[in-house]
């Protein structure tokens, strides 16, 4: 099992690929059965594949008559079938990511933000607040609070402000942390404040909010995230399946 998701990962990563070079939004792809013969694997991969396309916002179905690329005039598809960051879903989406706020320090954890977090007594964590863009639209505020150590290890989180520097990749390298489970509640909010101001839109205006907890593969929080997402220029996507 363990390796056919491998595969379809890989294939799936090979697919993105020749969509951004050999297809312009909009156009149809190839039948299942010719994509399956031009990378060697079953129909059964091909289809797992595309469907982690599909649930990136990458491609769209339409039932009968098949898969196209994704209009990139459309707003962003961020899924919550995998766990990628924020940058990797825009680009997934054929947008392209930037950060046009990074701010990153040291804080005293408040009582929510250490109750998340599973912190005992006074402790520091990074607050890292970034304005993640899609084609230069502000479109994500993300506060993310981390632990100042992890597994005995100090972090250094200031890369972040990097948009081609993301937290997973910098938790799983510096504290030998890898998340592998993410719990969302999401709600709706009104644009208050800095956040308005960083998105750039109306004091009121409507916004999707999402307070998100990390677990490593401990099944320790690593990660307590406060997510305001511009609901004209990003929509989430949930997908549900059946028990087997």
């Amino acid at each position: 099992m363990v390796i056919r998701e491998n595969l379809a990962a890989k294939v799936a990563a090979e697919l993105r690929v020749f969509i951004a070079d050999d297809l312009q939004p909009g156009a149809q792809l190839p039948s299942e059965k010719d994509l399956a013969e031009r990378w060697g694997v079953s129909r059964t991969t091909l289809r797992e594949a595309l469907w982690l396309l599909w649930s990136e916002g990458l491609l769209v179905r339409r039932w009968g008559v098949g898969t196209f690329v994704a209009d990139s005039s459309e707003p962003v598809v961020i899924g919550s079938s995998s766990i990628i960051p924020i940058r990797d879903a825009i680009r997934s989406a054929g947008h392209e990511p930037t950060v046009s706020h990074g701010r990153v320090e040291q804080v005293g954890a408040d009582a929510e933000v250490a109750q998340a977090l599973a912190l005992d007594g006074v402790a520091t964590v990074w607050r890292v607040d970034r304005v993640f863009d899609v084609d230069e639209t502000p479109a994500v505020f993300l506060r993310d609070h981390v632990p100042a150590r992890l597994n005995g290890r100090e972090l250094d989180l200031t890369p972040l402000t990097d948009v081609n520097v993301d937290l997973l990749t910098l938790l799983s390298g510096m504290g030998r942390t890898r998340v592998i489970r993410m719990e969302v509640q999401m709600e709706a909010a009104g644009a208050s404040g800095e956040i308005a101001t960083l998105l750039k839109v109306a004091p009121g205006t409507p916004l999707l909010r999402a307070v998100q907890s990390s677990y490593s593969e401990t099944g320790h929080p690593v990660i307590f995230s406060d997510i305001h997402y511009r609901t004209d220029t990003v929509r989430l996507r949930f997908i549900r399946t059946a028990r087997t």
